[in-house]
């Protein structure tokens, strides 16, 4: 590669280089609201991943579960990976108080095939 195209190429990357906080100020906007979600579902694309977080609030006496969807969360594989990594931490840190969490069984679908 040329030494004009390295230095384009440096230039881009040092553009887009991550931003490091060193503190953060939280504001609740003017949409922000909680719930409670005991159901995740996800789909992923080439570009986004996207997190379904829902609540059951029904299982019929034949064993069919109702759940109320109550949010849909699109994130960048990277903003995901971080939350992957941040959830990791705050499951171990509740378990180091409260003893292990039980397991849930996973639906999860069929690997994709490459």
């Amino acid at each position: 590669m040329s030494e004009l195209k390295e230095k384009a190429k440096a230039n881009i990357l040092a553009a887009v280089k991550p931003m490091v906080p060193t503190s953060a100020k939280f504001v609740e906007g003017p949409g922000y609201y909680s719930f409670y979600a005991n159901n995740v579902a996800f789909a992923v694309n080439q570009l986004d991943v996207v997190l379904i977080l829902g609540e059951i609030v029904d299982i019929s006496p034949a064993q069919e579960v109702t759940i109320e969807r109550r949010a849909r969360v699109t994130m960048n594989p990277a903003q995901a990976k971080a939350l992957s990594k941040i959830l990791n931490f705050a499951v171990a840190a509740y378990e180091t108080q409260n003893g292990p969490v039980q397991d849930l069984p996973l639906m999860l679908p069929d690997a994709p095939s490459k």
